[in-house]
C-alpha cells in the first residue's frame, strides 16, 4: 500500500473511532442558546441546541425539537431540516421530533460552521433555531456515550474516552468518579482514544464523571464532565400459578422504596387481547376461563427521583395456558358391608399427575396417603378405583387429582366422612 493510500485508510478508522465516541454522548465542552424565530402558526415547535462538541475536523452536536400536540392529540408532522454552511460548504441533514445527534466529519480545522434548525412552512422553510461555532485544535477532552451491563451486585458500565492535546503540555489525565461531592475513584487515562469499565452500586443514586487533565505546570483542568444515572434498580419480582383449573395464584413482590412514586400494575392478557390492569402489591387469586392462554405481566410505573421523568419497569411475564373443562365422574356403589369408588377422568395423562387418597384424624392430622389403584384406559378416559376398609379408623378420606401445573396444585374431588 503506498503512503498516499495509507494515510487515506487511517484517516477513515480515525472519524469511525471519533464518531463511535461521541455518539450519543452528553457533555459540556460547548453549550448553545437557542434562537426561536416563531410565527402564529408554528408556535407549538420549539427548537434547541443542547450542546456542541468541537474537534480539529470535526463537531458533535445535539437538537432537542419539540411540538406541543394538539387538544385532539395529533401532530403536525411537518418536515424538519439542519442546514449546515459557512463560504466554502453547505450541508444538509434531515431532523425527527424529539433529540436528534450526530456527528459532522471531514470539516475545515479553524472554521466557522452556522448550523440552523429549519421547518418546513409548505411554501417556505422557517427558522426555529441557529447557532454559530468552529472547529478547534485545541487542548479537549471527551466522555463518550455509556453502556450499562448488569451484574449480580453493580451496574457495569463501559465507555471510550479522548483527549487532545492541542498544543498544551500535559502531565497527564485522569478520569475521576464523584458522588455527592465525594471523589470515589480516580483513574488514569491515556492520550488520544482510550476505553475503560466503571462499576456503580444498585442505590439509584446519581454519580458525576470528570475527565481531567494536569499540565505540566500542575494545573488542573476539567475537560469534560458528565452527570451518570445508572438504570433504575428495584428488588422486585412476581410469580404467577395455576392453583386449579379455573383461578390463578399472583404473587407479587414489589420494592415499595424505590422511588418516591410509583404504582405496580399487573396487566392480564387473554388469548393476545388486554382484558384487565389492576393496581397490585399483594397476593391475589385471578379468575380464569378453561382452553384459554393468559399472560400476566408485572410492572411499575414510576418517577425517576433524580430526573423528574415518568418510567416504565416489567419485571415478570409469566404465561399459563388452562386447561379443556375438566371432565370427571366419581361413581359410588354401595356394598353390603363396604363402599366402592370408581373414579372416571378424560384426558387424564394430559392435565394430571397422580391421583391421591389421604386419611385424616379428627383433629385433621394427615394419617395415610396413597394414590388410587389404576384400573384400565379406554380412549381419553382412565378409570381409578378406591375400596376403602370398613373397619378404617380415619375421621375423614380425601379423594383427589394433582394437577400437571409448577407447584402442584391440587383439584379435590370428594371428601368421605363430612
Amino acid at each position: 500500500m503506498d503512503a498516499k493510500a495509507k494515510k487515506k485508510q487511517l484517516d477513515r478508522q480515525r472519524r469511525d473511532k471519533i464518531k463511535r465516541l461521541f455518539q450519543n454522548s452528553v457533555g459540556v465542552t460547548a453549550s448553545a442558546t437557542a434562537v426561536v424565530v416563531a410565527t402564529p402558526l408554528f408556535d407549538n415547535v420549539a427548537a434547541e441546541f443542547n450542546e456542541f462538541k468541537l474537534l480539529e475536523d470535526s463537531i458533535y452536536y445535539e437538537i432537542e425539537v419539540i411540538e406541543e400536540v394538539a387538544e385532539d392529540g395529533t401532530a403536525n408532522g411537518r418536515p424538519l431540516r439542519l442546514v449546515i454552511e459557512n463560504q466554502w460548504e453547505r450541508i444538509e441533514v434531515d431532523l425527527a421530533y424529539g433529540l436528534n445527534e450526530q456527528v459532522l466529519e471531514d470539516l475545515r480545522p479553524n472554521a466557522n460552521y452556522n448550523f440552523t434548525v429549519q421547518m418546513d412552512k409548505g411554501v417556505t422553510w422557517v427558522t426555529l433555531a441557529n447557532e454559530s461555532v468552529s472547529t478547534e485544535n485545541e487542548l479537549a477532552g471527551v466522555i463518550g456515550p455509556l453502556s450499562f451491563e448488569e451484574t449480580p451486585n453493580a451496574y457495569q458500565a463501559t465507555l471510550e474516552l479522548y483527549t487532545q492535546a492541542g498544543g498544551v503540555d500535559i502531565n497527564f489525565y485522569q478520569l475521576v468518579v464523584i458522588e455527592a461531592n465525594q471523589t470515589l475513584s480516580q483513574s488514569p487515562v491515556s492520550e488520544g482514544e482510550s476505553a475503560t469499565s466503571i462499576d456503580f452500586p444498585k442505590t439509584n443514586a446519581s454519580f458525576q464523571l470528570q475527565l481531567q487533565a494536569i499540565t505540566a505546570d500542575s494545573e488542573l483542568i476539567v475537560l469534560d464532565e458528565k452527570t451518570i444515572h445508572p438504570p433504575a434498580y428495584f428488588e422486585a419480582s412476581m410469580t404467577a400459578q395455576l392453583i386449579n383449573p379455573t383461578q390463578v395464584l399472583i404473587q407479587p413482590s414489589p420494592d415499595l422504596d424505590a422511588f418516591t412514586e410509583q404504582t405496580y400494575r399487573l396487566d392480564i392478557i387473554e388469548n393476545g387481547i388486554l382484558i384487565d390492569s389492576l393496581e397490585m402489591t399483594d397476593d391475589t387469586v385471578i379468575d380464569v376461563a378453561p382452553e384459554n392462554v393468559y399472560e400476566f405481566v408485572y410492572y411499575v410505573t414510576y418517577v425517576d427521583d433524580r430526573l423528574g421523568t415518568p418510567n416504565q419497569k416489567t419485571f415478570a411475564t409469566v404465561q399459563i395456558e388452562t386447561p379443556d373443562d375438566l371432565f370427571y365422574v366419581l361413581n359410588i356403589i354401595e356394598h353390603d358391608a363396604s363402599s366402592e369408588y370408581l373414579l372416571s377422568v378424560e384426558n387424564y395423562d394430559t392435565w394430571f399427575k397422580s391421583t391421591f387418597v389421604r386419611g385424616y384424624d379428627a383433629s385433621g392430622t394427615l394419617l395415610f396417603e396413597s394414590p388410587l389403584s389404576f384400573v384400565s384406559e379406554v380412549g381419553p378416559t382412565s378409570l381409578f378405583r378406591l375400596v376403602p376398609s370398613p373397619n378404617n379408623a380415619y375421621h375423614t378420606i380425601t379423594i383427589g387429582l394433582i394437577l400437571n401445573q409448577p407447584n402442584d396444585p391440587e383439584l379435590v374431588i370428594h371428601t368421605i366422612g363430612e
